[in-house]
């Protein structure tokens, strides 16, 4: 049963199976649907082949013709992503596990589209923005998000959340590659155009040198089935990620704004200026 009709504000919209499980995520068209900036900058759209092409690019990968990228269309695809997220968390992150179901999935899949990266056929890579309803909602307040992210947040922001990537794959700038393939999608196949999400503040960097231009950091929390970390809210825009990743020629072709030289330095890491990734 695919999301038709009338729901309420915070139930899942994606396929269900017996029992009320959320077993499927939602296609680029269904997310596009569901909210997004009001007047959103007009932008060509970029080919689903096109976006490969440029995000295997940005993981300057001498073999790229063994690396792929695509949004979850298929059960087959679905099924990956899941084993995937098992295996990298018990290898990774085993205080993650819990959060998953036994299959992989959790309750929010079926409100987010889901992106995989492949490599020689191998699930390596994936990540899902969820709209409407999101899992830093576990954490912090909706009052406190409005204060951060502004009137009309829910709406507006797409939520990055589960970002996996195998250590043991042989691509240095894979969750590089993976985000600017979904943020390709993203703008130029939706009205959205802002994101926010969290991660242990220790991990920062790691979102920095990988393609995000974050605003300054606001909330910190901790999560205490997760340990004693530290966790903090991240928030940004899709274009200004791009313009960083992207070559000049191609932010111009697109039709992305806010493209005129260098945006916000992020950090220490010069080789996210504007022009990099080439």
């Amino acid at each position: 049963m695919t999301g038709t009709g009338k729901r309420g504000l915070l139930e899942p919209v994606g396929t269900v199976v017996p029992g009320g499980r959320v077993h499927f995520p939602l296609d680029l068209g269904m997310i596009n649907r569901m909210g997004g900036d009001p007047r959103p900058d007009r932008v060509r759209r970029v080919p689903a082949w096109y976006a490969v092409h440029l995000a295997r690019r940005v993981a300057r990968c001498p073999r790229a013709g063994s690396l792929d990228f695509r949004e979850v269309s298929t059960e087959d695809d679905w099924e990956r992503v899941r084993s995937l997220r098992c295996r990298v968390y018990e290898q990774q992150a085993d205080y993650m596990r819990h959060e998953l179901d036994v299959d992989g999935g959790d309750e929010l899949d079926g409100n987010c589209v889901v992106f995989l990266a492949t490599w020689q056929g191998v699930a390596v890579g994936t990540a899902r923005l969820a709209a409407r309803r999101f899992e830093t909602e576990r954490f912090l307040d909706p009052q406190e998000l409005e204060s951060i992210l502004g009137a009309g947040w829910r709406q507006r922001y797409l939520e990055w959340t589960r970002l996996v990537v195998d250590r043991n794959q042989p691509v240095r700038r894979l969750g590089a590659a993976l985000i600017a393939y979904a943020q390709l999608r993203i703008v130029t196949e939706t009205g959205y155009r802002r994101y926010f999400g969290y991660s242990r503040v220790a991990l920062r960097k790691y979102f920095l040198s990988n393609g995000f231009v974050l605003d300054e950091p606001t909330a910190e929390f901790r999560i205490p089935e997760r340990g004693a970390h530290r966790y903090q809210l991240l928030k940004g825009r899709f274009v200004e990620d791009l313009c960083c990743k992207m070559p000049p020629v191609v932010t111009r072709w697109a039709g992305f704004s806010g493209c005129g030289g260098v945006v916000r330095e992020p950090g220490r890491n010069a080789s996210l200026r504007v022009g990099a990734g080439r």
